[in-house]
């Protein structure tokens, strides 16, 4: 079976671990195992013992003690302004991501490839993304051209304007109809009935961060997506 990858250049890696420090919270032991590969030898980092953790970069650097959600932070600055090789990239990617990475190219940009586990992927309509972690507050603004031009005003009435933006719109959804608050659970979310199933009752044209989830075997475990326990 092949397997499922996506390419990262540069840049895009240093967005994804940016996106994966946020969405997952402070994890400690993966930021202190992180911080050689950061930091490399001019580096001292210790766990400060419950207060967060100490740091000192360079000789002539002046000891910190940093909360380990600054230490995320810091971990990510220097990501940026270090200078690292593709390897060095691959290797902390493999830390952030736990899966197979490798320097690489793709259509003449340098990055690296990224496993992503999905090949194993099968949903088994358990409900339990969209009932448990709840539906995403934000969709872009061409999933509701998409509602518009389907003329799904049925879905379109749950969805709010965030705020409007001089390159486009930010909009949230799901917005109770007639108020400003989002809805308790997500509307369109259905049981099967006499089954252990769920459905989308908005299917094929659901927003595309629905579509698009889990995304990786790392965001199922991370989020109790099921649609991998016949591998695991």
């Amino acid at each position: 079976m092949e397997r499922d990858r996506v390419f990262l250049s540069h840049h895009e890696v240093f967005d994804a671990i940016r996106d994966d420090f946020s969405q997952y919270g402070v994890r400690k032991t993966l930021y202190l195992n992180l911080c050689p590969l950061v930091f490399g030898a001019g580096g001292w980092v210790k766990d400060a013992a419950g207060r967060g953790v100490w740091i000192l970069i360079g000789s002539r650097g002046k000891m910190q003690l940093l909360e380990f959600r600054e230490l995320g932070d810091r971990i990510c600055a220097r990501m940026e302004t270090a200078g690292l090789a593709l390897a060095q990239l691959a290797g902390i990617c493999r830390q952030v991501f736990r899966t197979r990475v490798w320097p690489g190219e793709s259509e003449g940009v340098e990055g690296v490839w990224i496993e992503t586990g999905m090949e194993s992927f099968d949903c088994i309509q358990c409900g339990q993304c969209c009932a448990n972690i709840g539906y995403p507050k934000e969709v872009e603004e061409s999933d509701v051209a998409r509602w518009r031009n389907a003329g799904r005003e049925d879905i379109l009435r749950w969805v709010g304007l965030k705020r409007p933006e001089s390159n486009g719109h930010v909009y949230r959804i799901w917005i109770t109809p007639g108020t400003n608050q989002p809805a308790a659970v997500c509307p369109w979310l259905e049981k099967q009935p006499g089954t252990h199933r769920y459905r989308c009752r908005i299917h094929e044209v659901k927003p595309d961060i629905c579509r698009q989830y889990p995304g990786s075997l790392k965001h199922a475990l991370m989020t109790g997506c099921r649609g991998f326990d016949r591998v695991l």
